[in-house]
């Protein structure tokens, strides 16, 4: 959706909304997520909503420790769970706009699109620094805002649980203090000329590709 400014309003005052979206791939750490956040002392006035696709047979055995934790936690009201067939791209920025933060719980990855959408509308990422991510951010400075970081990529994995939980909590304190993305407007248009640039280099190598091979 290049081009639509994210979020132009502030919010209403309430519960922090985090959510988490997607397939509940092994490399995202949704079960710590779930145990930190529940029974986090700081962050009882927050929710937490999943929205997943659907499990396969396929899937279930390699997704089975995050699905073992959202039972586990399932009986909290706070925390919201939707699984559909396929969440198609208006659904899950209807969800993503309604959020105040995004979780990135990356155990490895190389980018992150989802990190992408939540720059676009306006939410605050919470984000493992890991792979190409800050330098997705670094793309777009000083349009956005940089997300909240936690480290998993040291191997003191003991301390990972602890340092989710202070980014969650320190990203639950910036929305309680109303913060907002900044101009979406600008970074609409930073968005609109992205777009066309990358139409342009692809009509170019495509068009060079086309005239090498004499079609």
């Amino acid at each position: 959706m290049p081009g639509t400014a994210g979020r132009v309003v502030p919010r209403q005052p309430g519960p922090t909304r985090f959510l988490i979206y997607g397939s509940l791939r092994p490399n995202r750490d949704v079960e710590l997520v779930l145990h930190c956040w529940r029974f986090a002392r700081h962050l009882r006035d927050s929710v937490l909503h999943l929205l997943l696709r659907a499990p396969s047979r396929a899937s279930l055995a390699d997704d089975a420790n995050a699905w073992r934790g959202i039972r586990e936690h399932s009986a909290d009201p706070r925390l919201q769970v939707e699984v559909l067939p396929f969440p198609s791209d208006d659904e899950v920025a209807e969800v993503v706009a309604e959020a105040d933060c995004l979780i990135l719980p990356y155990r490895w990855v190389s980018h992150s699109g989802q990190l992408e959408l939540a720059f676009d509308l306006g939410v605050l990422p919470v984000a493992a620094r890991v792979g190409y991510l800050p330098d997705q951010v670094a793309v777009h400075r000083p349009l956005v805002d940089e997300p909240i970081w936690f480290d998993w990529s040291d191997g003191a994995r003991f301390e990972y649980g602890a340092r989710l939980l202070t980014a969650m909590q320190e990203a639950h304190q910036v929305i309680q203090n109303g913060w907002q993305s900044p101009d979406p407007h600008r970074f609409a248009e930073h968005r609109r000329r992205e777009h066309a640039a990358t139409l342009a280099a692809l009509s170019l190598l495509y068009g060079n590709a086309s005239a090498r091979s004499g079609t």
